[in-house]
């Protein structure tokens, strides 16, 4: 992504990032840094146990309550977009065809409207729920590299689980819960047209991230 890539440049770091199809694909890279990963996103951090791996697009809640310690989730739980639709209907209970989003190309606040135009030049299109997840983690990996220059693999697990805040442009800096999940406002739709954010206020604190979605891991 651009801003990492400028990132680095400036730093004089070098990153080298490989794609791969698969879990099988992914065991030929045990030396990797960090995987953000679109699919078999459980299997690749099996594979890569010593990796952090980003789960950019599964939104399955089991893949949280297992909380393996390896697996982040950029993308929000089905469990997150659920309490913010339902936070939403509390607060104005005359709206129908209430969306939640991780993501939404008319956002304009919080550098928002520079990030979609951005995004628009570059890739030619719109920014998806998806497409937002990776520049997410894109910039999550960058960042900590470049805050971490001579850590192990290992080691940058532990800084994204205890020590990470990143501006994802939403308007609060964000955190990994227990479970792996990236605490995240989320962004409301009725009928089609941004509305507003979540937490919503007046039904949970404006900054109270951990109203959206499950908090902790079960065997």
């Amino acid at each position: 992504m651009y801003e990492a890539e400028q990132q680095a440049k400036f730093l004089g770091i070098e990153y080298r990032w490989v794609f791969v199809n698969d879990a099988k694909e992914a065991q030929e890279h045990q030396d990797a840094d960090a995987v953000i990963a679109t699919i078999e996103t459980e299997e690749v951090a099996a594979a890569l146990p010593g990796a952090a791996v980003f789960n950019v697009t599964d939104r399955d809640d089991k893949l949280r309550t297992r909380c393996r310690r390896n697996l982040f989730h950029v993308a929000p739980s089905w469990t997150m977009l659920s309490a913010a639709k339902k936070q939403w209907k509390e607060s104005e209970p005359d709206d129908h065809a209430i969306e939640a989003h991780a993501w939404h190309p008319r956002f304009v606040k919080f550098a928002g409207r520079e990030l979609n135009n951005r995004w628009r030049n570059s890739v030619g299109r719109e920014m998806t729920d998806d497409d937002w997840a990776v520049w997410a983690a894109y910039r999550l990996v960058a960042d900590a590299v470049a805050q971490n220059a001579e850590a192990t693999p290992v080691e940058l697990i532990t800084y994204f689980r205890e020590e990470m805040e990143f501006d994802g442009q939403k308007g609060a800096y964000m955190t990994f819960r227990e479970t792996g999940q990236l605490r995240q406002p989320l962004l409301v739709t009725v009928a089609g047209r941004l509305a507003g954010e979540a937490p919503v206020r007046g039904v949970a604190a404006s900054d109270d991230l951990d109203s959206l979605g499950a908090q902790e891991c079960r065997p």
